[in-house]
């Protein structure tokens, strides 16, 4: 028989050990999944800003041209291109439609779950991730074929459509999931670093998918059965032509031609180009060009810091940037200059 004495300890013993339990358990509740409460990082990530939100001018190869266009929606999540430079946007559960000149075209989508991810191909089929899966729509906005569930938990962040192989980022499992055209699961691949819901793919002519592992600052190109092939990106938070914060770049788009890479960035919310090798090249647009959203961002009020930008390329080599806390875009023509031999993408 156990003594009071041994009781009493182990009474003790317990309460300390429920204590120990309760206060982990309550860090993994509390953990801010999308950085809205403080990054919460070590010092390599702590940086002063404000010299950085100044962009030498010298380096700004883009122009915005005006005005730019609204969106019709309350919040914005991502930007498509699709046949004739026409514009597809996601906001909430819709997905809006415009011309090349930005008017708002009759063609509504609306879902029960929020719209994640949208790619558009030659045709105008509309590939949306509905959050968990796939659905895909035809160019009048009919819904043609839905996709089973990833699962508890998936988030789909981006789609890429080749003639045989369907790639879907998901954001839930930080792996990149494969179908075959008619939606079947292959396989999925990847352990990406993704501190936050950023996830973002394309496709090259040349039959390579990249894709964005934003915690380790870099894009990687892999195969189409996944096999990692090569990578660019660096982390520094004083080098413009790297990466700075916790996970960058959050989105990004191909140029025409190929000819070079657009980047998003969030914290120091910014738009650079590289060349198709991953050299720097420029700025489209600087930290300054973002202050009133950057404001907004960092106030209580508004529940916007987990929303980076999206960005997207037409067939003129004109930037769309989707600016998701003012719903709208802004659209970024190349600068022509005499020493410029190039006259779209770089």
């Amino acid at each position: 028989m156990k003594s009071t004495k041994q009781k009493n300890n182990q009474w003790v013993i317990g309460l300390v050990i429920a204590v120990a339990l309760g206060g982990v358990v309550l860090s993994i509740v509390s953990t801010d999944r999308f950085g809205e409460k403080g990054n919460g990082l070590g010092p390599e990530y702590q940086y002063d800003l404000s010299e950085l939100r100044k962009t030498d001018p010298a380096m700004i190869l883009y122009k915005e041209a005006s005005p730019r266009i609204n969106t019709g929606h309350s919040w914005g999540r991502a930007i498509a291109v699709g046949p004739e430079d026409q514009i597809y946007t996601l906001g909430g559960q819709q997905l809006h439609v415009f011309d090349s000149t930005g008017k708002r075209l009759p063609l509504t989508i609306e879902r029960d779950k929020e719209l994640t991810a949208v790619t558009v191909l030659k045709d105008g089929s509309i590939y949306l991730g509905v959050t968990d899966h796939i659905e895909i729509f035809d160019a009048s906005g009919q819904l043609k074929s839905q996709w089973e569930s990833i699962g508890s938990g998936a988030e789909i962040t981006s789609i890429v459509v080749t003639p045989d192989i369907v790639f879907a980022a998901d954001f839930g499992s930080r792996s990149v999931i494969r179908y075959d055209a008619s939606g079947q699961k292959l396989d999925s691949f990847g352990d990406f670093n993704l501190p936050s819901n950023y996830f973002d793919l394309a496709y090259t002519s040349d039959g390579q998918l990249l894709a964005a592992n934003t915690g380790e600052h870099r894009i990687e190109t892999y195969d189409l059965k996944g096999n990692l092939m090569s990578w660019w990106g660096e982390f520094s938070n004083q080098e413009p032509d790297k990466f700075c914060g916790c996970c960058n770049p959050i989105s990004f788009a191909l140029l025409p031609g190929q000819s070079g890479i657009v980047t998003c960035e969030k914290g120091l919310t910014r738009v650079k180009v590289y060349d198709k090798e991953g050299r720097f090249v420029g700025f489209v647009a600087g930290a300054e060009s973002f202050d009133q959203r950057d404001g907004l961002t960092a106030t209580p009020e508004y529940c916007y810091n987990r929303m980076g930008l999206d960005v997207a390329v037409d067939s003129q080599g004109r930037v769309l940037v989707l600016e998701p806390v003012m719903a709208e875009i802004r659209v970024y023509q190349r600068i022509n200059t005499d020493n410029s031999s190039r006259s779209q993408g770089i």
